[in-house]
């Protein structure tokens, strides 16, 4: 009945779909576990969405806007650049949950466009919009699904590597 659900139901395919890259090595019954049990954040443009050396508490689906990922070396400097961009359709939160790790990166919400030089530009930016999967639901899932768990670590760990 869940799988029928997800497939059937226009907003369900369509966030399967949108992040595909995600769920295409998931078994059936954790994708659908993981889809009815999000819910929603919204964040305003300039907001930390994961500091430093926190513990992360929730995996990050973004259905609307940019993160900006800083690196927090002692260099002050460096801190004030991002080194990525996550666009619409990225997720992040996994690997830190995944492995148990507390954060070594910053992650927050894009206050002004990546070539905007930190001034705010005269429009607003919009809200950022994150489906969000709670960190005790997602470790429950992958102990149903050892599967899944193996495949996203992997992937988890291939990204990793690319930063």
């Amino acid at each position: 009945m869940q799988t029928d659900l997800i497939q059937n139901t226009r907003v369900f395919k369509e966030f399967e779909r949108s992040f595909n890259h995600f769920f295409e090595e998931c078994e059936r019954g954790f994708t659908n576990e993981l889809i009815i049990n999000m819910y929603c954040r919204i964040y305003t443009p300039g907001k930390t969405v994961i500091t430093y050396k926190s513990n992360v508490k929730e995996m990050y689906f973004i259905r609307q806007g940019l993160v900006e990922v800083f690196n927090n070396e002692n260099d002050e400097a460096a801190k004030e650049k991002p080194i990525l961009y996550l666009p619409k359709f990225s997720y992040f939160g996994d690997y830190q949950i995944l492995f148990n790790l507390k954060s070594n990166i910053v992650f927050k919400t894009l206050a002004h466009t990546p070539d905007d030089k930190k001034s705010v530009s005269s429009d607003p930016m919009p809200d950022i919009i994150f489906m969000c999967i709670d960190k005790n639901l997602l470790l429950d899932f992958c102990e149903l699904f050892p599967q899944t768990a193996e495949n996203i670590k992997r992937r988890a760990l291939e990204r990793r590597k690319r930063f």
